[in-house]
């Protein structure tokens, strides 16, 4: 087969993949989501609703309840539904602790600050890492916090996660699934080098940092930091039981009620609405034939095939992705924990860590705000790639 043949068999695989009707509903639904994001909730809703009754038609109501009592499905919904809200909380004891504060102080510029979240994402969940971040970003900006800034923090947060086995639940399905921690760790030779460009790109223009007064700062409440145990709760959980959001609850709870500090419900009452969103976003996701995609996907090299399922990220759940790679096999698993744990940063949707700081900053939702720092992001994960793929090349070369 010649080779213009094959690129058109390839096109033709991808169009008939396309006009699919989950896929076409499933990519409506994205474009309303665009457009219309203050009806999210509603488009989500009506996307799941539309992707079950086609999958009740095609499979039937066995199949249908076979598929969403799968632990791999309800697994990552249950842990969705308990970790959002549970970060709001989280968010909102570290900033009336205080110490938002005096970290800012330390923190003396937009760099230090993303690579501060960077490290936290190493050791905590991306979706921790990018609250705290967010408190910063409010506690260092006030009210005029520069969006460039507040995607940096997403995408900051998540290539953190991509080269730790406990930093994003993609790399975790890959450690729990064999691939070790230090392969793992080879995605940092791509995530350095793409959060040295979003740096570049971070600096602020028309926005000066609040400067906080001695005199004027928050008076330190050391009771209310104790329901920060909820983070390393969450690691625990995560690493020894697989359960991080109930791992992050029992701290949370214990750290309560060591520091007798009341519960805050406004934090759940807040993210019911971001909660609900994601879980049936990822959900609706997850009613695709994904499978569909594979036909397609052999046709490439394993690294192309990494490189496009994190193309792909911003648009569908980087869950299923990181499963459909897993089946295939054979992958360099810390090309491919990059390439999906840091893809799904160029848009809102692509990521739990952009929804959920998106409680913190509405604007988040605003899609045209995207365009600039969708380039941006796709542009450090050009460059990621490009540095990862040369320096193991060169490895293998010199026989290392």
């Amino acid at each position: 087969m010649g080779l213009e043949e094959k690129e058109l068999q390839v096109l033709s695989l991808i169009i008939n993949l396309i006009i699919t009707p989950e896929f076409s509903s499933f990519i409506l639904v994205l474009l309303v989501l665009m457009i219309f994001h203050k009806h999210k909730l509603l488009t989500a809703i009506s996307g799941f609703t539309a992707l079950s009754v086609i999958y009740l038609l095609r499979h039937g109501i066995g199949a249908y309840l076979h598929h969403l009592a799968q632990p791999s499905e309800y697994h990552l919904l249950y842990n969705l539904i308990l970790l959002l809200p549970g970060f709001a909380m989280v968010a909102y004891y570290f900033e009336e602790s205080g110490f938002d504060e005096r970290i800012s102080r330390v923190i003396r510029s937009d760099t230090i600050l993303l690579w501060a979240v960077f490290c936290l994402s190493i050791v905590l969940d991306n979706i921790a890492a990018a609250m705290i971040g967010g408190v910063l970003l409010s506690t260092r900006y006030g009210r005029e916090v520069p969006f460039i800034m507040v995607v940096s923090v997403i995408a900051s947060s998540n290539l953190g996660g991509a080269g730790s086995f406990a930093g994003d639940t993609t790399t975790v399905m890959l450690f729990v699934n064999g691939v070790s921690i230090t392969t793992l760790a080879k995605g940092y030779a791509a995530s350095i080098p793409a959060q040295v460009v979003i740096n570049l790109f971070a600096k602020r223009h028309d926005c000066i940092p609040v400067q906080i007064a001695q005199n004027n700062s928050k008076l330190l409440n050391v009771r209310m930091f104790f329901p920060l145990i909820g983070v390393p709760g969450l690691a625990l959980g995560n690493i020894m039981l697989d359960q991080p959001g109930l791992g992050l609850w029992a701290g949370l709870t214990l750290g309560i009620l060591i520091g007798r500090v009341r519960f805050h419900w406004q934090s759940i009452k807040q993210s019911v609405e971001n909660t609900l969103f994601l879980t049936i976003l990822v959900a609706t996701a997850g009613l695709l034939p994904l499978n569909k995609l594979q036909p397609v996907l052999i046709e490439f090299s394993q690294n192309t095939i990494a490189v496009i399922l994190g193309l792909l990220s911003p648009w569908f759940d980087n869950i299923p992705l990181t499963k459909i790679a897993m089946d295939i096999g054979g992958f360099d698993w810390g090309l491919l924990a990059f390439c999906v744990g840091f893809g799904g940063s160029a848009m809102w949707f692509g990521s739990s860590a952009g929804v959920a700081i998106a409680l913190k900053f509405p604007q988040v939702y605003e899609t045209k705000r995207w365009l600039k720092p969708f380039f941006i992001v796709m542009l450090s994960y050009i460059v990621g790639v490009t540095i990862y793929l040369g320096v193991f090349r060169l490895f293998k070369l010199i026989g290392f």
